[in-house]
């Protein structure tokens, strides 16, 4: 039967560029040109990247700090378990949680 081969074949006419992938570089424009802009764009992220680095490394040290905090107090704590009681280290431990949730 031919009317159905007819049909089959309108069914999947379809042109070329419908089936095209998009590349997704039609929205860029690109600059072929070296010369003074090139400078500047050099100069601007070579300032962006200053600019980063010197928030990244503050934002370092600030943790760096609360890191070195942190593990002063953790090696104080194991010189009050070794020289304490149990009782009373308990005690201090449990205050201390109760005075950080108190200020907090």
């Amino acid at each position: 039967n031919d009317d159905g081969g007819a049909e089959y074949s309108q069914l999947n006419n379809c042109d070329a560029d419908d089936n095209k992938l998009d590349d997704g570089f039609d929205e860029f424009e690109f600059d072929d040109e070296v010369g003074d802009g090139q400078d500047t764009n050099t100069a601007q992220s070579n300032e962006t990247f200053r600019e980063y680095l010197r928030d990244q490394l503050q934002f370092d040290f600030r943790m760096g700090g609360l890191a070195l905090l942190y593990t002063v107090q953790k090696n104080m704590l194991y010189v009050a378990i070794s020289n304490l009681d149990a009782a009373v280290f308990q005690v201090t431990y449990q205050a201390k949680i109760l005075t950080t949730a108190l200020f907090s």
